[in-house]
């Protein structure tokens, strides 16, 4: 996929810092950003947006 615009971009940024300081407040689990793969049961691999 092509790279986003600005504005995309500072959006997804801003859901992903929203979720990283939920984790880090709750301290119940862990976030990954878009970066970041999945290999699942099935064997197939995902690469969310944010987790």
């Amino acid at each position: 996929m092509p790279p986003t615009g600005g504005e995309t971009g500072n959006r997804n940024g801003r859901l992903n810092q929203q979720l990283f300081n939920w984790t880090d407040a709750d301290r119940t689990g862990i976030a990954f950003n878009f970066f970041t793969c999945f290999k699942l049961p099935n064997r197939a691999d995902c690469s969310p947006d944010a987790a």
